[in-house]
């Protein structure tokens, strides 16, 4: 099922998401990963009907069809999920997130621990101005996030996008949802979340409260973090698969995501 819809927000802007699994199961809010859109929110849909969960997947500003927000930040798109979630009546709800989509998770819950009943970061973002996080991550991957100030790597970035969406089967998942987080070329989006995943993320995200059960590929850039971040949590766990930061969306990883969803907190 892919339940296109859009809502206007307080300030006038639209937020596009599409929903999938159970119809009205229990509400997951999905934060694709910066280089993807709602519409990735899809490889969980079989494994949600079965397990009874509903996943709302959205597109952030300047993605897809949500309208741009040139000053947005981690906690400003909680702001928005808040809209969202009242308008369609849901009271708490549990949020995941893929790679930048994971800090975006860890915002929400700081900024809605009313609302947020437990996150999901699956290879998230890492955030790179820890002290602990710089010391045990990999010289490549502190590099990498130092780099994502500069406008050419940004610009490189997409091009190296387009170039990986012109290989892809038509209208295979992947590509379709790549495809449309391009939508909005003007928005600059891919630059925006590069900008976002470089920069301090503006809470403690060891001060989550809510229980975090963070997935992470054993090759992925955060994996070493991992575990130290959980320990700073005050209801972490890590959740070890097999392979690399695009890998959990082999079928029994997408499994092991949906049944952690399912038993969440409400």
């Amino acid at each position: 099922m892919n339940d296109t819809q859009t809502i206007t927000l307080a300030d006038g802007r639209k937020l596009c998401f599409a929903r999938y699994g159970a119809p009205k199961g229990k509400p997951v809010i999905y934060l694709c990963g910066g280089g993807m859109s709602r519409l990735d929110g899809e490889q969980f849909d079989s494994e949600a009907r079965r397990s009874g969960v509903e996943i709302i997947s959205t597109d952030r500003p300047g993605c897809g069809g949500s309208s741009p927000e040139p000053t947005r930040t981690f906690l400003s798109y909680a702001d928005d999920l808040k809209q969202l979630a009242d308008r369609l009546g849901i009271g708490r709800f549990v949020v995941a997130g893929m790679s930048n989509g994971g800090a975006f998770a860890m915002a929400a819950a700081a900024r809605l621990p009313e609302r947020v009943s437990a996150v999901i970061p699956i290879n998230s973002s890492t955030p790179i101005r820890d002290p602990v996080a710089r010391k045990v991550s990999p010289l490549s991957v502190r590099l990498g996030y130092a780099a994502m100030k500069y406008d050419l790597l940004a610009r490189y970035a997409q091009w190296s996008r387009n170039r990986i969406i012109e290989s892809l089967e038509a209208g295979s998942r992947v590509r379709r949802a790549m495809s449309e987080a391009n939508a909005q070329p003007q928005a600059s989006y891919i630059k925006e979340e590069m900008r976002l995943a470089g920069s301090p993320w503006g809470f403690d995200h060891t001060a989550i409260t809510q229980p975090v059960d963070i997935f992470t590929g054993d090759r992925d850039g955060g994996y070493r973090y991992s575990p130290f971040w959980a320990r700073s949590l005050r209801s972490g766990r890590v959740h070890v698969f097999a392979g690399g930061h695009g890998d959990y969306t082999a079928p029994d990883v997408i499994a092991r995501i949906v049944k952690v969803m399912a038993s969440a907190l409400l």
